[in-house]
């Protein structure tokens, strides 16, 4: 699937956020991620309660009424112009679904079920060009084993 554009849907008080694009930046929303291919297919990529409460859910409509979001075209911002006009795969990282990557070739942007604090089973999606869970690895699990194992530690 090529992708073709990227925008955000954004609450009323998200409407002022700034998306910064360092690479160790991240972008914090309560919304979703919506991306429209080539084909004219799109999907939404939000927060939601399958296959556990709190994980990143993938549709191909909206997860919220759709008067709810304002729409904001990401599609040149940095975190994702290394993968639009491309084709792009699209695989979770995990089995339950916190961490989503959306890959073409060496480029990859994750969108993960965490808070600001980096805390995931979220209510919201942080996207970013770094993998969460290799953070988590680093930080708190000396062997990964898989999400489960380092989530109880």
């Amino acid at each position: 699937m090529r992708l073709h554009r990227v925008a955000y849907g954004l609450f009323e008080h998200e409407a002022g956020a700034s998306w910064p694009a360092g690479v160790d930046s991240w972008h914090h929303l309560d919304g979703e991620v919506v991306l429209t291919f080539s084909d004219g297919a799109t999907e939404f990529i939000s927060w939601c309660s399958e296959p556990v409460q709190y994980s990143v859910g993938r549709s191909m409509t909206t997860h919220f009424r759709p008067e709810a979001l304002r729409p904001v075209d990401m599609t040149a911002h940095p975190i994702w112009r290394g993968i639009v006009d491309s084709d792009v795969s699209l695989r979770f990282m995990d089995d339950e679904h916190q961490v989503l990557q959306i890959a073409s070739g060496g480029r990859a942007v994750f969108i993960s079920s965490q808070y600001e604090a980096g805390v995931f089973f979220g209510d919201c999606v942080r996207v970013s060009e770094k993998n969460p869970l290799d953070l988590l690895v680093k930080r708190t699990c000396a062997s990964f084993t898989g999400w489960s194992a380092c989530r109880d530690r």
